[in-house]
């Protein structure tokens, strides 16, 4: 939105050239009379109406910004919550997956940011990969994704969910599911439901490959081989 602020001087002069032609069109329905010559006329037109064509360029790509991540390319936390209401509003079923990307802050403190944004482009690009082309990816967080699956059930968003994690190979991405009707109607409970399931689940992993391993400790993954060293 501060890219549109920023224009406000232009937006200003739009205004004043728009009021400008309000004024001319009411004295001429009034008077019946062109209150001013051809050559000054046109040019207030073509110079509105030029600025309203870059008002809605402006206006589309601050929209834009508004609902896709620039890094990953997913949509945005506020395109979730807008297709959220969309389907609930509407009461068709769909199912949620939730996803974690497993030591996203060890690798910024270790290897930089940078190495970082390559692991999440990384993994927005598996989980893409690994869905439908109907379904819906979002950059919920920092290190978490949301995939939301229309016209899916409980069975067919834990099949997706699954898929997302073993093509992204072991402890690499940390996922949990749910899905209405099955789990509820709420599109926040819903996704409470389905971050809940992933937490549960990756403690369980961790617990079965690592007992000394704490739920709470994060992989390490070393982005030099490309894969989770723990």
């Amino acid at each position: 939105m501060g890219q549109l602020f920023r224009k406000g001087r232009a937006y200003r002069y739009l205004a004043i050239l728009c009021w400008i032609l309000a004024c001319l069109v009411l004295g001429h329905m009034a008077t019946g009379q062109q209150l001013v010559p051809e050559w000054v006329w046109a040019p207030l037109v073509a110079i509105s109406l030029a600025m309203l064509g870059v008002l809605f360029l402006q206006l589309t790509a601050v929209e834009r910004e508004a609902t896709v991540d620039i890094l990953t390319g997913s949509m945005t936390r506020r395109a979730l919550h807008r297709d959220l209401d969309r389907f609930t509003q509407r009461g068709e079923p769909f199912g949620l997956i939730f996803i974690d990307v497993d030591g996203l802050k060890q690798i910024n403190d270790t290897h930089g940011h940078s190495a970082g944004d390559e692991l999440l482009q990384r993994a927005a690009d598996c989980i893409c990969r690994s869905s439908r082309p109907s379904d819906l990816v979002y950059r919920y967080g920092g290190d978490e994704f949301v995939v939301l699956v229309p016209g899916a059930d409980a069975k067919l968003t834990a099949t997706i969910c699954a898929r997302i994690t073993n093509t992204a190979g072991e402890g690499v991405l940390s996922a949990g599911s749910a899905a209405c009707p099955d789990d509820g109607f709420n599109g926040l409970t819903l996704l409470a439901s389905a971050d809940l399931t992933m937490y549960q689940l990756r403690s369980q992993r961790r617990s079965a490959t690592r007992p000394d391993m704490s739920p709470h400790t994060p992989a390490v993954y070393d982005i030099g081989a490309g894969e989770y060293v723990r």
